[in-house]
């Protein structure tokens, strides 16, 4: 006797299989981490000759591949004059930050850093402002509560915990926080409103734990250490840790305009100094760099490989294969006491 399925019984036996998000392969997707990026004193001259596409002309970042990219913003982008009295201060003109920073995929902005204030509190807001309205998402300020239109941020000394503003991202199933900080011996001690978030213990440590249950990747940048130093200080390393420890699965180090070691802590990565990435120094180590690629598999990070750079002419620039094993050298020395070992493969320089 032929068994007869009934109608509904052959619907789900010719039905493909549905794989549930639980099921699924976790997707690989990258950051891309860079150093210092200065649009001001040099570099707006070049651009002022050359156009706003100029400083990254050899150096795409953009690719499939590539989901975040993350940096440290070293100049305020004001029409306002400067109101700081150092010799080193830094401004972008707001006509080319849209072609520079957005045209070019930057995600992830750090403005933490000590030339925050070079033009007062005000080119800070305007900075912060077109930032906004370029929809790239940005760290660095105290979470401050909202006034109404117009009024100026002022820090509360009276309120709770201090913690920084967090940005966020969303890479399919993944969602992405940043966080940054700058040391407080960096920041102008007389100022009194001062809305940088300082990378002390306890802000850090507050702010990481004000998001680690609403996200699954926490990224961290700091402004820190000293300038031209290759190794990285003990508040570096203690800070960084810390910031591990708390629940970050990143960090990222600015302000030596030089590298510095890269660090596997724990389940963590810590980057001492990503160097500069564009800028206008002449001194020939700050001009020798690095971009940070870090493969991850849905919120895990899979592997982790450094391209070395070169500025040349105010922009950074791609380097020839030939010099992969020299930049091996000095990556390996400067990894030597953070235990951190390198290897090749198919032209790139593997740390994890």
């Amino acid at each position: 006797m032929k068994k007869i399925f009934a109608p509904w019984l052959w619907f789900f036996l010719l039905w493909p299989r549905i794989i549930t998000a639980e099921e699924a392969p976790p997707k690989r997707w990258e950051i891309i981490a860079v150093g210092d990026i200065m649009l001001g004193r040099g570099v707006s001259k070049t651009i002022e000759r050359h156009g706003p596409g100029y400083p990254l002309a050899k150096m795409p970042l953009v690719t499939d591949s590539c989901q975040v990219l993350c940096g440290n913003l070293e100049s305020v982008i004001s029409s306002e004059e400067f109101k700081s009295q150092s010799p080193y201060r830094f401004k972008a003109d707001p006509v080319v930050a849209d072609n520079i920073l957005k045209q070019n995929g930057f995600g992830f902005l750090s403005v933490a850093n000590n030339h925050a204030y070079d033009c007062g509190p005000s080119g800070l807001e305007e900075s912060l402002g077109i930032l906004d309205s370029l929809r790239i998402p940005y760290s660095g300020i105290l979470e401050i509560p909202k006034k109404e239109a117009g009024a100026e941020r002022v820090v509360d000394s009276s309120a709770g915990k201090k913690t920084c503003r967090p940005a966020y991202m969303k890479i399919g199933d993944v969602r992405v926080c940043f966080l940054a900080f700058c040391q407080p011996y960096l920041l102008n001690p007389n100022n009194e409103n001062n809305i940088i978030a300082p990378a002390d213990s306890t802000t850090i440590c507050n702010s990481i734990q004000a998001v680690k249950d609403s996200c699954q990747v926490i990224i961290t940048s700091f402004h820190w250490g000293f300038e031209y130093h290759h190794q990285p200080s003990k508040a570096q390393k203690y800070l960084g840790r810390l910031a591990i420890r708390a629940g970050a699965g990143i960090v990222l180090g600015h302000h030596p305009h030089v590298l510095q070691g890269i660090e596997l802590y724990k389940d963590g990565v810590i980057a001492y100094s990503l160097g500069n990435f564009i800028f206008d120094q002449r001194d020939s180590l700050a001009n020798q760099s690095a971009v940070l690629h870090m493969i991850m598999k849905g919120s895990q990070l899979d592997s982790l490989w450094l391209e070395p750079i070169e500025i040349r002419a105010k922009r950074p620039t791609t380097v020839n294969k030939s010099k992969l094993n020299q930049f091996k050298r000095l990556i390996d020395e400067l990894n030597l006491k953070l235990k951190t070992s390198s290897r090749i493969i198919e032209d790139r320089l593997y740390l994890f």
